[in-house]
């Protein structure tokens, strides 16, 4: 599974919708783009996202494996 998935697939189990993922820390279209397309964002949004997801750099790269 690639990053751009798995951000996808937890923030839908999570039923977290991408306007409030991204409240004040990116644009819509910034994730829009990285979850459909695989678009490159930095490593500063995605650890964002995932505070905002409530899990961890280790269980998120954990759960990539």
């Amino acid at each position: 599974m690639e990053v751009n998935e798995l951000v996808k697939k937890l923030r839908q189990e999570r039923n977290i919708s991408q306007r409030h993922l991204v409240e004040g820390i990116s644009e819509r279209s910034t994730l829009a783009s990285f979850e459909q397309k695989g678009q490159r964002i930095s490593f500063h949004i995605l650890q964002q996202y995932l505070e905002r997801l409530n899990i961890t750099l280790e269980e998120f790269e954990y759960l990539l494996q």
